[in-house]
């Protein structure tokens, strides 16, 4: 990465997503993905490089951000 690029983590989880992989359905837009039979959630964040490392943009007022 370099200073100036942005980027978006996306991650999504879906409960028990391997007991019928047909649970899983891409909304005609190409974008959504939902499991109508089993719990999910999906969330983002987008980040920016600077000179400093970087910023999140999306961090909401008292949001902690745990990093690994």
């Amino acid at each position: 990465m370099k200073k100036g690029m942005t980027l978006t983590i996306e991650p999504i989880v879906v409960m028990y997503p391997y007991t019928n992989p047909n649970n899983l359905f891409i909304w005609e837009d190409n974008w959504s993905i939902v499991s109508p039979k089993n719990p999910s959630a999906q969330w983002e964040h987008t980040i920016y490089i600077n000179d400093h490392g970087y910023e999140i943009l999306t961090l909401r007022e008292n949001e902690d951000i745990i990093i690994f």
